[in-house]
């Protein structure tokens, strides 16, 4: 972290950022327009609020510009915003291990970004600029506005006794990590629109890699009633394709 230019002695609220062009925009911005918005009026608050440092971690995903060209730390600097004093702006191109500033922060800043939801799980009191899909579900700070959003982002600069989350949050975030990254997440063949054009849809169904996506599309075909009646099925261990196997021993992978 001191390489960061982050005062070790001092504390400090992490800002991670999400690279701009996928920011996940639709539906998720009723409380700011855009992630470049947020930035700019969340750094600008915080400075304005006592001597907490502010830490801003740009996407490493900015570095490889799959698509865009649009920078956090550039959106800040030509908005006034350079680093020094009490602001640390470590760019997506730099190498720093997020996960130890998250460990060592007051709290955390999200736009949408999963990193929110991996502070929680750390403890950390963790606000969102947006819709995210993990929240309002009793682990992050939830607001529904951009002046409530203010009130909690002062609120929350204004603790002096360390505030965390109670050991149930955290639990809480920590299954809905596990649920999200190991049950839900069944495969699909595709992401982006890009992924169509590399693999045509007739392709894929007269290919034997169709097997591994049956079950996402039996569930995606269902009827709400027929999902529910299923969902423990689709759920298993057994049913989802994409977990790890046990060999025949119980053993390992």
């Amino acid at each position: 972290m001191h390489e960061a230019g982050i005062d070790q002695k001092k504390p400090f609220v992490l800002v991670c950022t999400n690279v701009p062009y996928d920011a996940g925009y639709e539906r998720l911005t009723r409380i700011f327009p855009n992630m470049r918005t947020w930035l700019i009026e969340t750094v600008r608050a915080l400075l304005s609020e006592g001597d907490l440092q502010v830490v801003v971690r740009c996407h490493p995903g900015e570095a490889a510009h799959y698509g865009g060209r649009e920078t956090s730390h550039e959106n800040l600097a030509q908005a006034g915003f350079l680093p020094g004093g009490r602001l640390v702006v470590i760019p997506g191109y730099q190498s720093t291990n997020t996960y130890g500033l998250m460990e060592r922060c007051k709290f955390g800043v999200v736009f949408s970004s999963t990193t929110g939801l991996e502070l929680t799980m750390l403890g950390k009191p963790t606000l969102a600029g947006s819709d995210v899909y993990y929240g309002k579900r009793g682990f992050t700070v939830d607001v529904d506005s951009r002046e409530e959003y203010m009130l909690e982002l002062r609120r929350l600069c204004a603790q002096t006794d360390g505030e965390t989350l109670s050991k149930s949050q955290a639990e809480d975030a920590a299954l809905f990590h596990f649920l999200l990254h190991f049950m839900w997440q069944w495969p699909y063949p595709y992401d982006k629109g890009s992924d169509i054009v590399r693999r045509p849809l007739a392709n894929l169904l007269a290919g034997s890699e169709m097997e591994t996506y049956n079950p996402t599309i039996d569930a995606l075909a269902l009827s709400r009633a027929q999902f529910e009646a299923r969902i423990a099925e689709f759920l298993s261990v057994a049913r989802c394709q994409h977990l790890p196997k046990l060999d025949n021993a119980g053993g390992g992978i």
